[in-house]
């Protein structure tokens, strides 16, 4: 399916310099503008369904100011509120299409990265389910990529307040593992 390195090396920024293979077309989602997105988009639109769980192999990723801490997973009010159909509270997420944290920026905040943002690619949502997280495909109108990481206790029962301090402080330590 999608081959994913996770080999860093110092990325060009793209947001400044644009790359001819960037585009859109009218009534496209923005994210799209951006070839890696629009690439990883193609191969997986008729593979994904929304609402459902990710396949496990996919990577996901998030972007995070500083060191992620178990209180970066904490359930926020925009966490709760509802993508389409689906009301269940999550921490936002992306299905992986880059290591370059420029074009990351630029399709998801549309700005270019900053000092403090950093890139967290797991490279299998996989990964999070020992730990009582799935990450969900959820599109919105801007980011056809956009996932939602759900614990399974909120599945349970969505009114519960924060997922186990456990369970948030093992997947901030698993997603720093994996910090770009």
């Amino acid at each position: 399916m999608i081959e994913f390195s996770l080999v860093t090396e110092k990325a060009p920024n793209l947001y400044l310099n644009r790359d001819p293979k960037n585009y859109i077309r009218d009534g496209e989602p923005r994210a799209l503008y951006w070839h890696p997105y629009r690439e990883t988009f193609e191969q997986l639109k008729n593979v994904l369904e929304k609402g459902q769980p990710i396949p496990d192999s996919l990577p996901i990723m998030l972007i995070g100011n500083n060191k992620l801490s178990p209180f970066h997973f904490d359930i926020r009010k925009k966490d709760r509120s509802p993508i389409g159909n689906f009301s269940i509270p999550g921490i936002s997420a992306h299905i992986a299409f880059t290591q370059n944290p420029h074009v990351a920026c630029g399709a998801l905040f549309d700005r270019d990265c900053r000092r403090q943002d950093h890139l967290y690619v797991i490279p299998q949502a996989g990964l999070i389910t020992p730990i009582n997280y799935q990450a969900i495909y959820l599109p919105t109108p801007n980011q056809p990529l956009h996932a939602r990481i759900v614990h399974l206790k909120h599945q349970e029962d969505p009114d519960l307040h924060l997922p186990p301090f456990n369970d948030r402080e093992r997947l901030a330590q698993l997603f720093s593992q994996y910090k770009i």
